[in-house]
């Protein structure tokens, strides 16, 4: 498992051709034209040394897919037939930040 299992849909954004070339059409549309290119690559530049000092940069893409596999199975497992994470009658930070997590996906 992942230390921080936000950091797969963040590798995937930034890390493979389909993501960054998503990014780059995305901030085109948001910034001005003459701008693009500087920002793209200081953009690139940091999530990629996140990435690297977080550890998933440094990982194999294939090991990045299997680690959001057994993160996501563990969830289920975790959640089993509860409708909240702790097994509480209404949602707490804890389910807030799993469904934060896993809107990226």
């Amino acid at each position: 498992m992942l230390t921080n299992p936000s950091q797969i849909p963040v590798h995937f954004e930034f890390h493979t051709e389909e993501g960054r070339r998503g990014f780059r059409e995305e901030i085109g549309r948001k910034i001005p034209p003459v701008i693009v290119d500087l920002v793209f690559a200081l953009v690139m530049r940091n999530m990629h040394n996140n990435l690297w000092g977080q550890g998933t940069g440094r990982m194999p893409e294939e090991d990045i897919i299997q680690a959001g596999k057994d993160d996501l199975k563990a969830l289920s497992i975790t959640l089993g037939k509860q409708e909240y994470l702790l097994g509480t009658k209404s949602p707490t930070s804890i389910d807030c930040d799993t469904y934060a997590t896993l809107a990226f996906f």
